[in-house]
């Protein structure tokens, strides 16, 4: 993708508890995206998205065919390097 390349729309409607199943997946239990009341008492219309979930709605947005799949999780693309004393240990 380059600069000023337009994304087609991706068009979501959230599960009503999808801020719960995320918060367990993330492990981010913050109370604007659990608790109604407390959102609206710091100025929220209600509670909200994790802005990691809707970083994910953006990459899923992005992404448009398997081969931008493959390409993203081609692992040739990536370098892993053991060190000697850890690779010692392992035997």
């Amino acid at each position: 993708m380059k600069a000023g390349e337009r994304i087609e729309p991706l068009h979501v409607r959230p599960d009503e508890d999808v801020t719960f199943r995320y918060a367990e997946a993330s492990g981010d239990h913050s109370s604007v995206h659990l608790d109604e009341e407390f959102a609206r008492s710091v100025g929220l219309p209600g509670i909200i998205l994790h802005g990691l979930y809707s970083m994910a709605l953006v990459a899923r947005a992005r992404t448009r065919s398997l081969e931008e799949i493959r390409a993203l999780c081609d692992p040739s693309r990536y370098r892993c390097t053991i060190s000697r004393s850890l690779a010692r240990r392992s035997r």
